[in-house]
């Protein structure tokens, strides 16, 4: 499901705009935004609520970039994380 490189700059589509026809066909617009895989979004979303709840966190995780690509951070323990990892990897391949 996941193309993780532009396909107009693969040479595997005529224009940079995504099939979706709302912006270029970005990473960040893929993994974040694109409304093709709004289901694979909310799904990512509902697991990233699971994983505040386990954690007891006060303040929700919320999907962003940084979060999955650096999620070790201050405001993200290395268990939520590897959590957050294990659900996008689920959701997206």
């Amino acid at each position: 499901m996941y193309r993780p490189h532009s396909t107009h700059r693969t040479g595997t589509a005529d224009t940079p705009v995504c099939e979706c026809g709302l912006e270029r066909e970005t990473a960040d617009h893929f993994l974040l935004r694109c409304s093709r895989f709004h289901e694979a979004l909310d799904k990512l979303s509902d697991s990233l609520n699971e994983i505040s709840e386990f954690s007891g966190r006060k303040k929700l995780l919320q999907l962003s970039e940084t979060l999955l690509l650096a999620p070790s951070s201050d405001d993200v323990t290395k268990k939520e994380g590897k959590l957050t990892k294990e659900a996008f990897f689920s959701v997206y391949f």
